[in-house]
């Protein structure tokens, strides 16, 4: 019951408790009711679908408190008319569910992959994979959790969230979907990998959830289909698909789907309502129905309990006694009310119609040896029977396949038996039986595939002298042993294909070095033939090769360290490849020296001629290898006009570029551009515009081989950085 709720009926209990049943007494329980429902639609309870369950909450504490003959209760309660309303409402919310139910075709499909996820090392996928096998919410799996083991395939679940605040913690056993010792080695491994001891629920939920909700939905969205209205698989997986599962695999017979899900999901609420209609209301705002198991033709599968009879697979307690004691009643009236026996003709397999609550009578004698051959009594009925159990929601199918022993058969060899009898065997086995039969011949009759595997295992016994059945624990560490398996390999493959896209990463730069290196060759072949200077390298007459040589560089760098990561990388895994050493340039060191088709001698040693400042033309280089920028300012710069405006842009260029040149981050760089050299120099825009011109290349160069973008200076900008704050260019470079 909520707090809200207790604290009302604190205050409400002593106006009723003392009135009578007579005219003033529903009077005065008539207010009081009216009172109470008032505070109801104070806390946004208005509708009747809203108030249904404090009122059945709030009558259920009058029945205990006064007796259920109490006046209160007249007054505390619906009117017919509003019960009936609220009855179809309930039947629409139903029916509408029922109509958009979405069917799970391969529920063991979506199980795997949440073993598989048990063994990621992400700690996301892991809670994901855990929240299907388990089915509770992320920050239960996150923070509350705690199993302890109760069998093989079930836990004592410890930790609800919506419990808490009880003065005992609520537990109760639920089933898990795959071997229990799997889960419980996911979650200590989970605990190591995700802290929360310091956290409330709500903190767990906002830091973790997000994470854990995207690794349920990229691993699951090709398995699930995603209801209309709904953009997150994650609510379903703990909730509805967990649910939906279980009862598949788990729920007894006698047991209803409804009540299965609600006690393993802790809905108690739902199991103590006090009618039908209120606990299909209350299994409805919970989403029982979304999912359901279905074939692959899209048709429900109703079977219930269907592993019940697998190795290590156990009833939940809560449900034991109530089995026990079905199947005590059905032992008392000497009837098997809950197994359908089919008899099959010993040939052809042909079904008969299903006899329930009656053992199947003996075949007629077979007499196909000859008469003075032994007869071999099989049992008093003449019956060998082996049981072969399906289930459906209440009742066990058993298939009773009859065989005479004694058929006519060529092979294998079987001993002469004289009567015929009947054997009953797991309906998942005929398959297996169907293939004997089609390995051994067509001719081949039931009593031939019983007698040839009666062989094999008589060979068996000679051979290995002990034939033990594996024990339950040695079946479920083979189980834990596939499933580990399975997760190895899907590493395995995972890292396979990430090794793959390293090598194809680093074809692809191997293949633009080489181009880009081409290019460097014929560009250096043009600048021969054109009769470079002797002293001059190659880039000095302009920014295109400028900018390929350090393109060339990067891309060398770049595929330097990826192939070192694949090296690396594949050397942990048993495989490696050969080491590649970093490339070094072929060429003197690219200086940035501006283009200039008016040099003279005196250009080399730093002194410009007039004629080169008044185009804005200067010369600058690197000193070799140094790193280190440098420039040379024309001694007789005009003092006015256009060409004092080209080369206060030309200072202010080569003081950038010193700048950036001595900044080891990127974001403390600038772009060089016209924004920036405006905001720097303060020059008009044709002069900008023609010192951009003429130097256009090597500046684009600049920036690249900085990583500059022309919106690089914008985030800069927004910081609140002054490039004039930062660039002195008229007393000299910044760190000269």
């Amino acid at each position: 019951m909520k707090k809200w709720l207790t604290s009302l009926l604190n205050r409400y209990l002593p106006l009723v408790e003392h009135l009578t049943n007579d005219q003033s007494g529903i009077e005065a329980a008539t207010i009081a009711a009216q009172w109470m429902k008032q505070q109801w639609e104070a806390r946004g309870l208005a509708t009747l679908p809203q108030q249904r369950n404090p009122m059945t909450e709030t009558r259920n504490f009058l029945k205990q408190m006064l007796g259920e003959d109490h006046v209160s209760l007249i007054a505390m309660n619906f009117t017919t008319e509003e019960w009936r309303e609220m009855n179809n409402i309930t039947s629409d919310r139903v029916e509408e569910r029922n109509e958009n139910q979405k069917l799970i075709t391969n529920p063991q499909a979506i199980v795997d992959k949440a073993v598989l996820l048990l063994h990621s090392h992400d700690w996301a996928e892991i809670a994901a994979g855990l929240a299907v096998l388990v089915g509770r919410r992320v920050t239960e799996v996150l923070s509350t959790m705690h199993l302890e083991p109760v069998s093989d395939y079930s836990v004592q679940f410890t930790g609800a969230l919506k419990r808490r605040g009880e003065p005992v913690a609520l537990s109760f056993e639920i089933p898990t979907l795959c071997p229990a010792s799997l889960v419980l080695k996911a979650l200590n491994k989970l605990r190591r990998f995700v802290t929360t001891e310091e956290m409330n629920p709500g903190e767990v939920n906002a830091h973790y959830g997000a994470a854990v909700i995207r690794a349920g939905d990229k691993h699951f969205h090709d398995l699930i289909p995603l209801r209309e209205g709904r953009d997150s698989l994650y609510t379903h997986l703990y909730r509805t698909i967990y649910a939906a599962i279980a009862t598949h695999w788990y729920c007894p017979p006698g047991v209803t789907a409804m009540t299965f899900k609600a006690q393993i999901q802790g809905h108690f609420q739902v199991l103590e309502a006090p009618t039908d209609e209120i606990r299909r209301s209350y299994a409805a705002s919970r989403h029982y129905d979304d999912y359901a198991i279905g074939n692959e033709h899209g048709e429900l599968d109703g079977r219930h309990g269907i592993k019940l009879h697998q190795k290590g697979v156990q009833i939940l307690q809560t449900f034991q006694k109530k089995t026990a004691d079905t199947q005590t009643i059905h032992q008392n009236l000497g009837t098997d009310t809950d197994l359908e026996t089919i008899t099959d003709q010993a040939t052809d397999i042909q079904e008969e119609p299903i006899t329930v609550g009656r053992k199947p009578k003996s075949k007629p004698e077979v007499k196909t040896q000859p008469a003075d051959q032994e007869q071999l009594p099989i049992s008093p009925t003449g019956t060998d029977t082996v049981d072969h159990s399906t289930t459906d929601d209440t009742q066990t199918t058993t298939t009773t396949t009859e065989i005479p022993i004694n058929d006519q058969a060529q092979t294998p060899p079987k001993k002469a038996k004289g009567k015929a009898g009947t054997y009953r065997i797991w309906m998942s086995d005929r398959p297996s039986l169907e293939t004997f039969k089609t390995q051994l011949g067509t001719e081949a009759t039931q009593a031939d595939i019983i007698a040839h595997l009666i062989s094999l295992a008589n060979i068996t016994l000679q051979l290995s002298g002990d034939w033990q059945i594996p024990t339950e624990e040695l079946q479920t560490k083979a189980l834990e042993l596939l499933q580990t398996t399975k997760a190895q390999t899907h590493h395995i493959e995972s890292f396979q294909k990430q090794i793959q896209q390293q090598k194809d990463q680093l074809n692809a730069l191997t293949t633009q070095n080489a181009q880009l290196q081409k290019e460097l060759a014929e560009l250096k072949q043009v600048k021969a033939n054109a009769g470079a200077p002797s002293g001059s390298v190659v880039g000095g007459g302009g920014g295109v090769n400028e900018g390929i040589q350090a393109a060339v560089l990067s891309l060398a760098a770049a595929a330097v360290k990826l192939a070192q990561t694949i090296a690396g990388t594949q050397a942990g895994a048993g495989t490696g490849i050969a080491p590649i050493s970093t490339p070094q340039p072929t060429t003197a060191p690219i200086t940035p020296t501006r283009r200039n088709t008016k040099r003279n001698p005196s250009t080399a040693t730093g002194v410009s001629a007039a004629k080169d400042s008044d185009s804005g033309d200067s010369g600058a280089n690197v000193e070799a290898g140094s790193g280190a920028t440098t420039s040379t300012i024309p001694e007789n710069a005009p003092a006015s006009g256009k060409g004092s405006a080209i080369a206060r842009i030309h200072r202010a260029v080569q003081a950038l570029m010193a700048f950036n040149d001595q900044q080891p981050k990127r974001e403390d760089k600038w772009a060089i551009n016209q924004s920036s050299l405006s905001r720097l120099t303060g020059a008009n825009r044709p002069a900008l515009q023609k010192y951009l011109a003429d130097h256009g290349q090597e500046i684009q160069a600049h920036n690249h081989s900085h990583g500059l973008t022309d919106f690089h200076n914008i985030a800069k900008g927004r910081a609140g950085q002054d490039i004039k704050a930062q660039i002195s260019f008229e007393q000299g470079f910044v760190g000269s």
